[in-house]
């Protein structure tokens, strides 16, 4: 710049000689592209006569004996004895047009002088002959390289128009660039107008074109919620919010049905959004609306229809059972609607369920209509039932019943026998609702023997809370009886069932006969034998008849019926013989008198099952050795079956 260095450029090895190798007083070098734009970039440096100078080493050239030639140092530099000035016009090479930095990168050919740009000399426009053209108001350039490139970093009203507009800058397509020669100088010391890029002529499409990625949208969660608005929801994805190194924070707007959310952040390295529901048109409520995520004013906008419905209040049609174990634990179903999608797709709402404030287990929406959950243990009594679905609740006034535990009073039949089935009747308390109400708790009846467990299939509550049939499947014994309702046994109870064996074989044993003046009295013994453990109770009934009297009155006959209890095996009957024809003072027997008294057993009844009978009759004679008066007469029994008579006192 002057003969002392303070701007200088050392040529570089890109420079070359032009002299075509010529020897000559004449060097001609022709600069390289990187000389010239740096001498040209460089502020009041090579513009004229005064401020260009040039120093030169020994290295330089050699004169034809090879002796070097006198080097020009700095501070005796040498001056241009004439200047030739820039007078050729810039122009653009191409641009870069980045959203994600909100600026536009412009290459010339030639340094350009930043304080002198006009940006309102600046269009960008959809095509080479434009349809949708945009001015720009203003910016910022910062040069790099020489002069050679500039960033413009756009304006906010720019960008923001950019960034909105439809059918401009979407893409290199719609992006070309236009501009007067007011726009651009060079830096030359006149300056030298930039060669205007013209609509229709050669306005020039952008190289390339960095926008943000599109969002991507992967889910939303929940996929219902509550009308009233404030449902959480967390929507997952990617490319929602600024990149490292962005100027700004992006602005991310999500839309529910077009109305704007509340509170919507960006988390987790832009790959989450949460936002708040805003309130729903009643014409909205029940039906999929549509979501939308934008980004920067709707520069890319992302609608997903479907994506989300906005629920009426829960409604509850039925809970199944009504009542369930104060213990807990039962599976409790819900109906009615309005729940919102299933637990299992993981899309719903919050569900809760209470009862008296006391939070139910496992609540498992099905379907948007049906719910289960498992009570908590709870005080016996009703108690109030309450679905919460996304914080909007619904109760139904003591809809659940706390049941105690169950208890067994009576049985009716009390037995049957071993190998059939029988209906039976239970009586006791806290069975749960009627089987017919359709709000029966699970319910079974167990008959708990010393050999076996069976159940008394199909129970029935007939009465709520107090009585109950079942069919008693086959055992053998007495069985404890177990109810249990919702899994929850019912209390120890003394009240047994007994399944009976068959009754066993029967038959006759005399014992003993009582003889007096006019009556003869004799104890048969039936016996029970052959009998299997558990026998069946039986009625025993015989007949006492006479058929071998002379006289037809002195015996009368007798039919009895005698009970054999469990566990009995021997039954005593009395047989009440009368002597009719007695007179005093008369022989009290003779020979004519001999009589066979028979004895008959006429049927064995058993409670259950089957009896058989080994010996069916017995045939008692009765003879008379005493003729005479006497005041004792004793009856005796022999081997053969033969009760004689006799006189105590005679030899």
């Amino acid at each position: 710049r002057t003969d002392l260095m303070n701007r200088s450029r050392q040529v570089s090895a890109e420079s070359f000689d032009i002299s075509l190798g010529m020897d000559s007083t004449v060097i001609s070098v022709q600069l390289s592209i990187d000389d010239i734009n740096h001498i040209k970039a460089t502020e009041m440096f090579g513009l004229s006569v005064a401020d260009t100078w040039i120093t030169i080493t020994r290295d330089l050239v050699d004169d034809m004996n090879r002796n070097p030639v006198i080097a020009i140092p700095n501070g005796l530099a040498l001056q241009a004895t004439n200047f030739t000035p820039d007078t050729t016009r810039p122009f653009l090479l191409s641009y870069h047009f980045d959203f994600i930095f909100e600026e536009m990168t412009l290459n010339f050919n030639e340094p350009i002088n930043v304080s002198m740009i006009d940006y309102t000399a600046i269009t960008v426009q959809d095509a080479l002959v434009a349809n949708d053209s945009y001015m720009l108001t203003g910016g910022t350039a910062t040069a790099f390289d020489y002069s050679l490139v500039l960033v413009i970093a756009f304006d906010e009203v720019d960008i923001e128009f950019f960034k909105m507009h439809p059918s401009l800058t979407t893409s290199v397509e719609d992006t070309h660039l236009t501009f007067t020669s007011d726009a651009f100088f060079d830096l030359a010391t006149v300056p030298n107008p930039i060669i205007p890029l013209v609509d229709g002529v050669n306005a020039t499409q952008v190289s390339n074109f960095t926008y943000y990625e599109s969002p991507v949208f992967t889910s939303v969660r929940p996929t219902a919620g509550r009308a009233a608005g404030g449902t959480l929801l967390t929507i997952r994805g990617d490319n929602f919010g600024s990149l490292f190194g962005e100027p700004g924070e992006r602005e991310i707007d999500v839309l529910i049905q077009f109305v704007p959310t509340l509170d919507v952040t960006v988390i987790e390295t832009n790959t989450v959004i949460t936002a708040l529901t805003p309130q729903a048109d009643v014409s909205d409520i029940g039906t999929p609306v549509t979501l939308t995520i934008t980004i920067d004013n709707s520069a890319l906008m992302l609608n997903i229809s479907e994506a989300f419905t906005y629920l009426s209040p829960p409604v509850i049609t039925r809970l199944f059972p009504t009542a369930g174990t104060q213990a807990g634990g039962t599976i409790l179903t819900v109906y009615g609607d309005n729940f919102g999608p299933s637990t299992d797709s993981g899309e719903g709402p919050i569900v809760t369920v209470d009862i008296d404030d006391v939070p139910c287990d496992n609540v498992t929406v099905v379907n948007d209509t049906v719910l289960t959950c498992i009570s908590p243990p709870l005080l016996p009594g009703s108690h109030n039932f309450t679905l919460t679905v996304d914080e909007v609740a619904v109760t139904e006034v003591d809809g659940f019943n706390s049941l105690d535990q169950a208890t067994v009073e009576s049985i009716s039949p009390d037995s049957t026998y071993r190998f059939t089935p029988t209906q039976v009747v239970i009586t006791g308390t806290n069975f749960g609702p009627t089987t017919d109400s359709e709000d029966a708790n699970p319910l079974s009846v167990f008959l708990i023997s010393e050999f076996n467990i069976t159940e008394c299939t199909d129970p029935i509550v007939l009465v709520e809370d107090s009585v109950l049939t079942c069919l008693a499947l086959p055992n053998l014994g007495p069985s404890n009886i177990s109810v249990v309702v919702d899994g929850v046994v019912s209390l120890p109870s003394d009240v047994t069932f007994f399944h009976y064996d068959d009754a066993g074989n029967f038959s006759f044993e005399v014992e003993e006969f009582l003889i007096s003046e006019t009556e003869l009295y004799a104890n048969v013994s039936v016996i029970r034998h052959d009998y299997p453990p558990f026998a069946s109770p039986a009625n025993v009934s015989i007949w006492a008849f006479d058929r071998t009297a002379v006289s037809g009155t002195h015996f009368e006959a007798t039919n009895q019926t005698a009970y054999v209890p469990y566990m009995v095996n021997t039954v005593i009957f009395q047989i009440r013989i009368t002597a009719a024809a007695f007179q005093p003072e008369r022989l009290r027997k003779g020979e004519i008198d001999d009589v066979a008294i028979n004895l008959l057993i006429t049927n064995v009844s058993p409670l259950h099952g089957n009896a058989t009978i080994s010996r069916d009759s017995s045939i008692l004679t009765i003879r008379a050795v005493c003729q005479i008066v006497s005041h004792v007469c004793v009856a005796s029994w022999d081997l053969d079956q033969v009760v004689y008579y006799r006189l105590d006192e005679l030899p």
